[in-house]
């Protein structure tokens, strides 16, 4: 996060003799009392928290205000309180902070969602950047990059492994949640931090794969999604800036493919045609327009020819569109393509990848194989 820690005390609203743990406490406040209008930064979403104490209980809330909020109005500002305490007294500082960073989503049936909120649905096959600089890594003189590996699941474009390129370090999370670590397997355990080398921290949490080099976090849901995300806002690509979450200029390589691009890998240089879903599918709310798209085109095999997704895909689109929303602030309303059960997805997951052994918790094997 960056931008703008400002602390100034906050006016409660209401009646404080009403009882807080039946109806949360609502707090009014004016961003722009500590904001200059002329260096209000432009922000994807604002999170702001309040915290407070009462004779030694105290509350925390968060609002995120999803979309471009206005930094420089003098409008009064709500931010309700959890409900859970009674009889509290406020007294209270708050701190704005202004998240800025920039994300790329990479869906099934290789649509992105880029670093500069722009929706692309690409010809992608075999091995294409995702995000590198090659001068970047901090204090160090290697260069990093995302590539990300693209295969036909269930019949679907799907994205099979993200592979890391960090500094001295080269890691690959494939599908089925494996990770292969200079050609050997390393094992991970659920909700368990494990150093890759080079600042590098690995984390599998929430049915994903998070990786966090500092520079750079991405995540991976073992099946046919990701996300990226770099600590700036609207990045200016430099010379040595590359990769699809920027766009697809790529010289005389096609969609930034890498590697072997003959026979199953040949692709066409930039977007691919969308075709319509029959009527009746992708109504539902999608913070972005890349999920639109994928669920699109997700539901046609091609122009002429509609199939329906298998339960794997639409599972793998619908988290990838939950994490997308989430990020931004957005409930939604709990979707039903994916098993109430977690353990029944991750051992789905697991099935689809390369033999490993169980490394979650609570899923005993004897209750699910």
């Amino acid at each position: 996060s960056s931008g703008i820690n400002a602390e100034w005390p906050l006016r409660p609203g209401g009646d404080l003799n009403d009882n807080v743990a039946e109806r949360g406490l609502t707090i009014y406040y004016r961003i722009a009392d500590k904001i200059i209008p002329t260096e209000a930064p432009t922000v994807d979403y604002l999170s702001i928290t309040a915290s407070g104490h009462w004779e030694g209980e105290g509350f925390t809330a968060t609002h995120f205000f999803t979309g471009a909020p206005d930094l420089t109005s003098s409008a009064p500002l709500e931010l309700t309180t959890t409900p859970g305490l009674d009889n509290l007294e406020f007294a209270t500082e708050a701190t704005v902070e202004l998240v800025e960073k920039s994300h790329c989503s990479i869906y099934p049936m290789g649509v992105l969602h880029n670093f500069y909120s722009e929706s692309a649905y690409y010809d992608v096959a075999c091995t294409h950047v995702l995000v590198g600089d090659v001068f970047g890594v901090p204090d160090s003189p290697y260069g990093w990059f995302i590539y990300g590996e693209f295969d036909v699941y269930d019949g679907k474009m799907s994205l099979a492994s993200m592979s890391f390129y960090a500094g001295p370090n080269t890691f690959q999370v494939q599908r089925g949640w494996m990770i292969n670590l200079n050609g050997e397997k390393f094992l991970i355990y659920e909700g368990e931090e494990f150093e890759m080398g080079g600042g590098c921290i690995v984390l599998f949490a929430d049915l994903h794969v998070k990786v966090d080099c500092g520079y750079f976090v991405a995540y991976y849901d073992g099946m046919a999604a990701g996300h990226i995300e770099i600590p700036q806002r609207d990045p200016v690509k430099g010379p040595g800036n590359v990769g699809l979450c920027y766009d697809n200029e790529s010289g005389h390589r096609s969609n930034w493919q890498v590697g072997e691009t003959e026979g199953r890998c040949v692709v066409t240089h930039g977007e691919a045609g969308l075709c319509e879903p029959p009527p009746g599918v992708c109504e539902d709310v999608y913070c972005d327009d890349a999920a639109r798209i994928s669920c699109q085109q997700l539901y046609c095999a091609d122009s002429a020819t509609v199939t329906t997704p298998s339960e794997a895909q639409l599972c793998s689109f619908e988290r990838a569109n939950e994490w997308r929303c989430a990020e931004l602030g957005v409930e939604l309303v709990p979707g039903t393509a994916c098993p109430a059960d977690d353990c029944l997805w991750k051992f789905k997951v697991l099935g689809a990848g390369c033999p490993q052994d169980p490394f979650f918790t609570g899923c005993p094997i004897a209750g699910y194989l």
